[in-house]
């Protein structure tokens, strides 16, 4: 199983944006390939007009709104609300390389919502066909 495939195009996302800034978001990008370009999706409260790698969770740009996204936060109301805010509609997981995962399991299938993908475990890549 490979931990680091788009399923969607069949390659490896060079970048991926978190939704949300935290520890959460921190621990999930410890799991992203080496060399994976990151961005923070945040809300504009806690966006920091000095951090050049964080964007307006509900004013990206076309480019980073086309850009897979991990709704990357512990706390699951905060999560509903982060994917919700995200205009753009690519939505990943990601499993680490060392995890066990069944043969049996159907982890690849994407969600068929925002709301499910917002609750959905973050160890898997997945793709977001709607």
């Amino acid at each position: 199983m490979d931990s680091t495939t788009d399923h969607a195009a069949g390659t490896t996302p060079d970048r991926v944006g978190l939704l949300g800034a935290g520890g959460q978001a921190r621990k999930a990008a410890c799991y992203l390939p080496p060399g994976t370009e990151l961005f923070w999706a945040v809300s504009p409260d806690y966006l920091d007009a000095a951090a050049h790698d964080q964007v307006d969770i509900t004013a990206p740009s076309p480019a980073d709104r086309n850009t897979w996204v991990l709704g990357a936060v512990g706390a699951p109301a905060l999560r509903r609300d982060l994917v919700a805010a995200w205009p753009g509609d690519r939505f990943v997981t990601v499993v680490s390389p060392a995890a066990y995962v069944d043969a049996r399991a159907r982890s690849a299938q994407a969600p068929s919502s925002r709301l499910e993908q917002s609750s959905t475990s973050m160890w898997w890549w997945a793709n977001t066909a709607r």
